[in-house]
């Protein structure tokens, strides 16, 4: 394996380790690979960018049918076409797909100017070239979100089978420039989701040099045509003290700058803080509506945090989860001798969870204070976050209706055992440890020492890693997630 791997860095073999469908085949002439790729991308039989197996037969003949499930799984790999969950016999090869734009209009524009709908844009202009891949590779990465409308340059997408949100991705090779636009309700979380997978593709090309803007929102009711820098307004609220707002260059009227900012600008450091997420609150306590797709949002966004430190890290393991006293109503006045455990959350965004399988993700501490310590910078971020888990039930927890009670309970115990870390108690108390360690651990970034004590304690509770039945996977957008069986689903 090591062999493998090192021959794979180099470049002299083509190799996946890590992906069930392709790690066990090592390709050891990359130029016949590409030679194989070529006859899809160049064959006629492949029409109206439709692969289908009958179609495989004609364009790979001599590849036996191994082969030709690997190759398709590769293509994949490279997000060159992509299988629909209902149509696993079918690929569309976006590298073949129509130059003309498909007919989104009907669809797209009936949205606009409805009541209670609201839109979030965002532009990429790409410098002095529009690279092959963009957004055709992008199209190719989010097809769990297709509805089958697409074409060379752009794609309409949707968040889900009610096409509750959609968006549109629109790639001009005049202006080399790709524009993403939201529309819906709260498209706040479908938004954010899409442009973490565009800005995974532009990644790609690491030469660019990518200017991002975002649109006037227009004065008094009429459109205005300026676009605004997005680094030019991430500084201005950055700012001590922030500037609140910045004037149109077009009508030199002055802009809310968080009305400019919201939507497009989730940066995981101030997302995750307690006060961004009570904003959030506010934000769909005074009609943003959809909470479930805002908490998705903030949720994702906080596990960022996680994601950006365990490059660092020795390891990676799950790091969503409550503590819960044992055999008491709740936490006692005094840290000795309280039996605390530690319960695993599945970590799909907007719908977190306690592990159902059995009684697999839920142990006793054996160091009840010093664990307490160990982890009290994930429970000051965790606590808000995991609130909101209480507003959601689904599937997942297999009609046991009891569960939405029992997460409940968990959260009232983690914002109680929160309220511990500021209290400010004399030495001889175990909570004097942990208020030390906790005092203004809610807005501080996770370290990697941080993690490693989570890891650490983990380990030993776990040894096998089993980590509750929970399995981690990264998603099309370079999200790292650890999930219960249904919702790998979505994945599979």
């Amino acid at each position: 394996d090591t062999l493998l791997k090192a021959l794979a860095d180099l470049g002299d073999i083509v190799y996946f380790p890590e992906d069930d469908a392709l790690q066990n085949i090592v390709i050891l002439d990359s130029q016949w690979m590409i030679e194989v790729i070529l006859r899809v991308l160049e064959s006629p039989a492949v029409k109206n960018a439709v692969f289908t197996r009958d179609t495989m037969q004609e364009v790979w003949p001599d590849l036996d049918m191994e082969l030709r499930e690997y190759f398709l799984e590769l293509m994949e790999e490279f997000d060159l076409s992509y299988r629909t969950p209902t149509e696993r016999d079918r690929s569309i090869v976006v590298e073949r797909l129509a130059y003309d734009a498909a007919n989104y209009a009907e669809k797209w524009e009936e949205r606009d100017g409805q009541s209670g709908m609201r839109e979030i844009s965002i532009r990429y202009d790409l410098g002095n070239t529009l690279p092959a891949g963009i957004p055709t590779w992008f199209i190719a990465r989010q097809h769990r979100f297709t509805t089958d409308t697409h074409w060379r340059y752009g794609a309409l997408l949707r968040d889900n089978e009610d096409e509750k949100h959609l968006a549109l991705i629109r790639a001009d090779s005049a202006s080399r420039s790709v524009e993403l636009t939201a529309r819906g309700p709260t498209p706040h979380n479908f938004f954010a989701l899409l442009r973490d997978g565009l800005d995974l593709t532009v990644d790609r090309f690491p030469g660019l040099k990518v200017r991002r803007t975002v649109p006037c929102p227009g004065h008094a009711g009429n459109p205005c045509e300026h676009r605004f820098n997005l680094e030019v307004l991430e500084r201005a609220i950055e700012r001590d003290p922030p500037r609140q707002s910045v004037e149109c260059q077009v009508e030199f009227e002055p802009v809310p700058t968080m009305q400019l900012l919201f939507g497009v600008h989730h940066p995981a450091s101030q997302l995750a803080t307690q006060q961004s997420i009570d904003e959030l609150s506010g934000r769909v306590a005074d009609g943003f509506g959809g909470m479930n797709d805002n908490f998705a949002l903030v949720q994702r966004e906080f596990l960022k945090l996680y994601e950006r430190q365990q490059r660092y890290a020795e390891t990676h393991s799950p790091n969503v989860f409550v503590l819960l006293p044992v055999e008491s109503s709740g936490w006692k006045r005094r840290l000795r001798g309280q039996k605390v455990a530690l319960q695993l959350y599945c970590q799909y965004p907007g719908e977190w969870h306690p592990t159902v399988e059995g009684n697999k993700g839920y142990w006793e501490l054996g160091d009840p204070a010093g664990s307490l310590s160990a982890l009290a910078p994930h429970v000051s971020k965790l606590v808000g976050l995991v609130g909101f888990a209480s507003r959601v039930a689904g599937p997942w927890l297999g009609g046991a209706t009891h569960v939405v009670d029992e997460v409940t309970k968990h959260i009232e115990h983690m914002q109680e055992l929160a309220g511990f870390l500021p209290e400010l108690v004399d030495d001889g108390d175990e909570r004097a440890t942990l208020s030390r360690r906790g005092e203004g651990e809610r807005h501080r970034e996770l370290e990697g020492a941080d993690l490693r004590g989570l890891r650490n304690i983990l380990k030993k509770l776990d040894p096998e890693e089993d980590w509750g039945g929970l399995d981690k996977i990264v998603t099309p957008e370079g999200h790292r997630f650890w999930l219960c069986s249904y919702h790998r689903k979505e994945f599979a």
